[in-house]
């Protein structure tokens, strides 16, 4: 069979009509797929156009600062006295820092290739929405015509990733965000732990030390209220001998009148 690649070696006519025949051959065999037309990198796609849109209303924002008036503020003698060509050095100086600052982000352009970039992610975004708008078309169909293949091939898939573990981009949201924060909330559980077990423990020590101040005030005031009984027991047995004084005044007083009455 004739070899359909080139070679060092000269082709005679009869291999070359060979190859010409297989190249037709190929040529006019269906393929599988239809090659797309490359891009064109060198017109700016929706992304530059936005940069660029992006661009020309921050510049302008800055520009329109500069005005005259803000500019006649930093020279305040020529704006009195020659105006105009006051006026005409701030027209230059606008329009030349337009000029550099124009110059320069396209200088930044070229140098990033940023156009080919965004023209790029513009056709990557682009073939992702077709190829998810075709692949839902022929899901639907597939769920429509094909529901026992889909429910074994389902299965298979489910089994597939029930013996192995399941690729990070297929997780939900949840699970990549508790991936992310177990280490870190485990950390802080630890440490509230912690602290939590020792408020624990102090506040142990501080209800026993409550409980014997407790029991020594309680004491404290029995003896207090015996002190008191005591007190009184002895300030009654003082009102007691007070009156017996009294009482015994009065008789000596009594006798002693009576004495002198029977003596006159």
């Amino acid at each position: 069979m004739p070899s359909t690649y080139p070679s060092d070696q000269p082709v005679t006519p009869a291999k070359q009509s060979n190859n010409n025949n297989n190249n037709n051959n190929q040529e006019t065999s269906p393929s599988p797929s239809p090659p797309r037309n490359p891009p064109v990198l060198s017109e700016p796609g929706p992304r530059a156009r936005a940069l660029d849109s992006v661009f020309d209303q921050a510049l302008k924002h800055t520009l329109d600062k500069c005005s005259y008036d803000n500019f006649a503020a930093c020279f305040p003698t020529p704006a009195e006295q020659v105006p105009g060509a006051l006026r005409g050095l701030h027209g230059d100086f606008v329009g030349r820092l337009d000029e550099m600052c124009r110059a320069e982000f396209s200088a930044l352009l070229q140098e990033r290739d940023v156009v080919r970039s965004l023209n790029d992610l513009d056709a990557l975004v682009a073939d992702a929405k077709k190829r998810k708008g075709k692949k839902s078309h022929d899901n639907n169909n597939d769920n429509d015509n094909n529901d026992k293949t889909l429910s074994s091939a389902a299965g298979e898939a489910m089994a597939d990733f029930t013996n192995g573990p399941m690729p990070p981009h297929l997780l939900p949201p949840s699970s990549i965000l508790a991936a992310h924060l177990s280490p870190f909330l485990a950390e802080k559980t630890a440490i509230v732990s912690s602290r939590l077990e020792t408020e624990q423990k102090a506040n142990l020590s501080l209800a026993d030390e409550i409980t014997i101040q407790g029991a020594e005030i309680d004491g404290l005031l029995q003896g207090l209220e015996a002190v008191v009984a005591d007190l009184s027991g002895a300030a009654a047995e003082l009102g007691q001998g007070q009156q017996m004084q009294e009482v015994a005044g009065d008789l000596e007083s009594y006798a002693t009148g009576s004495g002198a009455g029977g003596g006159g």
